[in-house]
């Protein structure tokens, strides 16, 4: 049987990055939410601005792993 062996190191710097990750798309969000109820945006942009930042995301993030 083959054992993989992880490094610790990378282990934690990859969580780390998810952590970051996660805390932003949050944070991004949170500060839509908080325009849409400040600006009154119609609720087709509140929907619509987070699909295309996940969008750009998830493509930008294609391309470089």
């Amino acid at each position: 049987m083959d054992v993989s062996e992880w490094d610790i190191q990378e282990v934690k710097q990859l969580k780390k990055k998810q952590l970051v990750q996660f805390s932003m798309v949050m944070l991004v969000i949170f500060i839509l939410s908080v325009l849409y109820v400040k600006a009154e945006w119609p609720l087709s942009v509140f929907l619509t601005l987070p699909f295309v930042l996940l969008w750009f995301l998830l493509y930008t993030h294609s391309i470089f792993s």
